[in-house]
């Protein structure tokens, strides 16, 4: 398979499971909720609301750009990598198997996508 090809089918994927993503977050039970109200919070969810949104918007620009094989893209999707995973320590969220299970498997893809884009033969296809 053409590693192009690979690498866009990637990124087409990681943008769907952030869809799902979002989507299993909103139907989750009330209890999960009620959980996450009741945690002691490092920062204030005004600064973790912000920090989110910022580190969101930088996610979906990096994964046009990775689409296109921007070399930009490279550096803002790793750059929203380590902000979530950043975020990740400070959040509070309480998921159900299904929506861990598919938050892991992004996790992973992301890890694929990186490991495309830094060490296989598509680092040069980047203008």
């Amino acid at each position: 398979m053409d590693t192009v090809k690979f690498f866009k089918n990637l990124i087409i994927i990681d943008a769907l499971l952030f869809v799902i993503i979002i989507i299993l977050m909103l139907f989750e039970p009330i209890e999960y909720a009620d959980f996450m109200a009741e945690t002691s919070v490092i920062i204030s969810d005004t600064t973790f609301s912000s920090v989110a949104l910022i580190a969101l918007l930088v996610y979906i620009v990096s994964l046009f750009f990775c689409y296109q094989l921007k070399s930009l893209g490279k550096s803002l999707y790793l750059l929203s990598f380590i902000i979530g995973a950043i975020l990740g320590l400070f959040s509070d969220i309480a998921l159900t198997g299904l929506a861990y299970t598919v938050e892991n498997v992004g996790v992973l893809l992301s890890g694929m996508i990186i490991y495309v884009m830094y060490f296989s033969d598509i680092k040069d296809k980047f203008n």
